[in-house]
């Protein structure tokens, strides 16, 4: 995004939740699609999702807030004077020189935070560099003596009992997260390699044991549930059995994606689409559809795709409602026609509102 772009998504985001703490770390994705321009659907990046700005400190602004983005350049600001003062004072010549080296690649950082984006390798070098400036920084030695004080004695031991639990727990959660990617990754390359749908099931139901907090995973495990009943539908000899626990499967999926990040345009969107296809078979899905591609609406006001997705969602129910209306009972006939009407209607204005798009 174009800074004058960068700077307006984070002004919209900051005035419409908490200018204060912002939206949250790893939201501008969200942020981005809910406060884009609509001039970006004249070009190629039209459905574009990006997750940072131009420069980190547009995207800090609207996912830390104010507070987050203050509190940051204090510590910048704190950095660099202890540097520069090390570097004035300093009369150790090797202290000096490893002070000038972290401080030569931290000012360039410091400087990029202004104007470039920052991705996890160059967030780790900052704080990195940050810590040898300080580590180079003189500070007085204080000594205790665990004999003389046995209280700090029993609660230093007892710290460090509870910091070791504490890090066995990371490690552990860590690894199980890391077996999830892991799956997560397998999956992937089996799509690609065109194996079988069962077998990228598999593996998604795999990396959703192994983490149950990642919505991704959820999607792409629904998103593939979806393909295989598509897959399964044609098949005369499957059983009903069979594609209930499909559809089942695949809307509870779809909607615990949801509940993990309910901000997530695409979530609310793919499982628009699930109640969508699974509206003829399932009672009432046709009108989860259109709730869903609201939501989706209401998250990225600006893109064209998601009104055109609520407008098949009313062609689909004016469908479902045209065998309706040939019911002999004329009240059910009569409901089913204006109900029908209603969803043509709302149709042609989603569709014409993304044609304006």
């Amino acid at each position: 995004p174009t800074y004058s772009a960068s700077w307006n998504i984070a002004k919209e985001t900051l005035s419409d939740s908490s200018w204060l703490f912002g939206t949250g770390p790893g939201t501008y994705v969200m942020d981005y699609a809910k406060y884009r321009q609509d001039s970006v659907n004249l070009t190629t990046l039209w459905d574009a999702r990006f997750d940072r700005s131009t420069s980190h400190i547009f995207t800090m602004l609207p996912t830390f807030g104010v507070l987050g983005t203050l509190l940051f350049l204090i510590a910048m600001f704190w950095v660099g004077s202890s540097a520069i003062s090390q570097l004035l004072k300093t009369k150790n010549q090797e202290e000096w020189k490893m002070t000038y080296l972290a401080f030569s690649g931290w000012l360039v950082l410091a400087v990029s935070f202004f104007v470039y984006s920052w991705n996890f390798t160059l967030v780790f070098l900052f704080f990195l560099l940050s810590a040898i400036i300080i580590a180079q920084s003189p500070t007085p030695i204080k000594v205790w003596d665990f004999a003389k004080s046995p209280r700090l004695s029993l609660a230093t031991a007892f710290m460090f009992v509870l910091s070791s639990v504490g890090l066995l727990t990371i490690l552990f959660v860590s690894l199980s997260r890391y077996g999830a990617d892991i799956a997560f990754a397998k999956a992937i390359s089996n799509d690609q390699a065109g194996q079988p749908i069962d077998e990228v099931i598999d593996d998604l139901n795999t990396a959703v044991r192994l983490n149950r907090w990642n919505d991704v995973y959820y999607r792409n495990l629904a998103n593939a549930q979806l393909i295989k009943l598509g897959n399964i539908s044609v098949d005369p000899a499957v059983k009903a059995a069979d594609v209930q626990a499909l559809v089942s499967g695949s809307i509870n999926s779809a909607r615990r994606s949801v509940e993990l990040s309910p901000e997530q345009v695409v979530n609310w969107s793919l499982l628009g689409d699930i109640y969508r296809n699974v509206a003829p078979i399932v009672t009432t899905a046709d009108d989860f559809a259109i709730t869903s591609y609201q939501k989706a609406v209401e998250l990225a006001p600006n893109n064209p795709k998601y009104y055109v997705a609520l407008g098949r969602a009313y062609l689909a129910q004016a469908d479902l409602q045209g065998v309706l209306m040939k019911s002999e009972d004329l009240a059910t006939a009569s409901q089913a026609k204006a109900k029908s009407d209603g969803a043509l209607g709302s149709a042609v204005v989603n569709l014409q509102k993304a044609v304006e798009l």
